[in-house]
């Protein structure tokens, strides 16, 4: 088996790169149809996420995993008034963030907290974990109307 450990903002050391081979073991011993496994570490500001594709004999299985604890920051963060706005892209990060803490607590979070989406589908998930998103642009459903939409709320919310 080879194993490719590459690094995103983050440098790969040989005490990392030996640790994830160790993880990556455990998958081995379950299946000795394991060719070649290619894993990426991303560090994105408190956002640490590893990822992992396992090719066997004829398929291959994608995994990944973000930190809970930066997830648990934010969530804190937001309860006590720090972070001012948060924006949805895409559904799952709206299913990760009901994925990483009791829902009452993110609804008491995200309360305090200007909520953003980018389009009808990602407001459609906010509203189905009970969560009104405020901002939404009109039309475009792109990243630049989004930030537009965001920076018109938050200049008249502090009018």
């Amino acid at each position: 088996m080879q194993v490719n450990v590459t690094g995103h903002h983050v440098d790969v050391t040989s005490s990392l790169k030996g640790f994830v081979e160790k993880k990556l073991d455990r998958i081995v011993r379950h299946s000795d149809k394991v060719l070649d496994v290619h894993c990426i570490l991303t560090v994105e500001k408190l956002r640490h996420k590893a990822e992992a594709t396992v090719f066997l004999n004829g398929t291959s299985v994608y995994a990944d995993a973000v930190d809970d604890q930066a997830v648990a920051n934010l969530i804190e963060r937001m309860k006590s008034g720090a972070i001012d706005a948060i924006a949805f892209t895409s559904t799952p990060q709206v299913e990760r963030l009901f994925a990483a803490a009791p829902v009452e607590e993110i609804k008491s979070a995200l309360g305090r907290t200007l909520v953003a989406a980018i389009g009808p589908v990602v407001e459609e998930t906010l509203h189905r974990h009970g969560v009104q998103s405020l901002v939404m642009p009109e039309a475009a459903f792109f990243l630049k109307p989004l930030t537009t939409a965001l920076e018109d709320a938050l200049r008249a919310e502090r009018r």
